[in-house]
């Protein structure tokens, strides 16, 4: 089950997203939708060194209107002491078209 807005992965069971409060859905966004013989490919344009970091850059491409998924964002909630140990899987991540722009706008951050 994935969040339609911010692209967390939650386990079968989960119905809501824990970040944005909205129902899940079963296809991740910015996926291969195989049906439609569209895909996507993503790339990694920021790493968040915390929760407010990644809320940071996530409301800058929101504003922006590019689209992006972050990847292992739900291992943030599953195991949410793992930056502690210097353990961080957060990717925000976007179609190359975005990259750019992406980039552009979330430089500032690091």
């Amino acid at each position: 089950m994935y969040c339609p807005k911010c692209g967390g992965t939650y386990a079968e069971g989960i119905v809501e997203c824990t970040d944005c409060c909205l129902p899940l859905v079963e296809k991740a966004p910015l996926q291969a939708v195989e049906e439609e013989g569209i895909y996507i490919e993503l790339i990694t344009v920021f790493r968040p060194r915390d929760s407010s970091e990644l809320m940071i850059a996530k409301s800058i491409l929101d504003s922006a209107g590019i689209r992006y998924f972050a990847k292992g964002e739900s291992l943030k909630n599953i195991y949410p002491g793992s930056q502690l140990f210097g353990i961080n899987a957060v990717e925000l991540q976007v179609s190359e078209e975005d990259v750019p722009a992406a980039k552009e706008m979330l430089q500032e951050l690091h």
